[in-house]
């Protein structure tokens, strides 16, 4: 469920002149001292991150393009994790805001195409360690269909809008809609894992659906449930993957990888795609075929189905049709298959430890030169 949005530069120039004259104001706003007032648009539309964005290109920085990102989905690099303890202080909502905001992320594709325009796949991610290391959907980086052609890179940009090469994917599970990556160099502030969750508990959501800046929602825990109706054991990966919960908080297209917060900061889930609920949709009659309207209230899946924004994963059975939206279901990852997901990545480092580096040859004469050089004046 990211979102797709076209930019030319040019763009990112009229935004700054915007910003530096309602930061020129000397009035008092409406709010709280330090709360930001973010721009009305996109997120990706500011000055700070185009630049960064040009030069990043310029100076040819890319690591993973779609190529090798999409290979190393199927083949990931494990790296040892180091997961923070989960959190059991209460918080204000404020806390959390600004506990989500930090952790937050973009993970986007982004091209220059041929008219110098800058394109962008977009969507959210959140540190689960402080050394870089993000979760996000796997759908964000295994975008569906023919995209433009050109290279496409993949990078992060902070919510302060820096822009950051990702270096690795750790762990990947395309049925659980999860995957692990890391930014290398990049200190975090991670959230903490929490899988002792239950319906009615304390949810809250940052992230930029359609590309809204920083908008922060609350909601609670819906319910847990199976995708495939089957009965699994949610202490292990493979079922874990199947296993779902519904939110009340807010998100749309553009949310998918964004953390689900509780009240105590830990991540309880994220962000994985919205479901519009309405009517079923009656059955065609065929008029060739006497048996086609029986045929077809027998099989669910030719009713009309409803997939607003939807980007990935099976269909929810009998998602109505007609025109009319009953309710919005918002799905989610639960915290625990991410987690078993980051368990595995580090038990595989334990089984394959990654080889040492290899210590390039040292020219010893430069190394006196140096120590030479560099010796204290007194």
């Amino acid at each position: 469920m990211s979102s797709r949005i076209f930019a030319s530069r040019p763009c990112g120039v009229a935004l700054a002149l915007t910003v530096w004259f309602g930061m020129s104001h000397s009035v008092a706003f409406a709010q709280r001292d330090g709360v930001a007032i973010e721009r009305v648009t996109p997120a990706l539309f500011n000055q700070k991150t185009i630049i960064q964005v040009k030069q990043f290109f310029d100076e040819k920085r890319g690591k993973l393009d779609l190529e090798a990102t999409k290979k190393l989905l199927k083949q990931p690099k494990a790296e040892e994790i180091e997961l923070p303890s989960p959190s059991t202080q209460q918080r204000t909502a404020t806390d959390i805001y600004q506990l989500a905001r930090a952790a937050y992320a973009r993970i986007c594709f982004i091209q220059i195409d041929e008219m110098n325009n800058l394109r962008f796949n977009s969507g959210g991610a959140y540190a689960i360690s402080a050394n870089g290391i993000f979760a996000t959907c796997h759908h964000c980086l295994n975008p569906e269909g023919e995209q433009p052609a050109g290279q496409w890179w993949l990078m992060l940009i902070t919510a302060e809008g820096d822009v950051h090469p990702v270096s690795s994917i750790l762990g990947a599970n395309e049925q659980l809609d999860a995957a692990i990556f890391k930014v290398e160099g990049l200190k975090t502030e991670p959230l903490p894992f929490n899988d002792q969750v239950s319906p009615g508990d304390s949810a809250y959501c940052y992230s930029e659906p359609m590309s809204i800046q920083s908008y922060f929602s609350d909601g609670i825990v819906n319910r847990f449930y199976w995708l495939d109706n089957q009965e699994r054991n949610p202490f292990e990966l493979d079922d874990a993957a199947f296993c779902r919960v519904n939110f009340s908080t807010d998100w749309a297209p553009g949310s998918s990888g964004a953390s689900i917060v509780d009240q105590y900061g830990n991540s309880i889930g994220h962000v994985s795609k919205i479901t519009a609920l309405g009517p079923p949709q009656p059955p065609i009659q065929q008029p060739s075929s006497p048996e086609a309207p029986q045929a077809a209230a027998q099989n669910p899946e030719t009713q009309e189905q409803v997939r607003p924004g939807q980007s990935h994963g099976p269909k929810p059975p009998m998602i109505g049709g007609g025109g009319a939206t009953f309710m919005v279901l918002h799905e989610g990852i639960p915290a625990r298959g991410v987690k078993l997901l980051a368990e595995k990545v580090n038990e595989e480092c334990r089984r394959f430890p990654p080889e040492p580096d290899m210590p390039e040859e040292v020219d010893m004469t430069t190394v006196e030169t140096s120590q030479e050089v560099s010796a204290p004046a007194n």
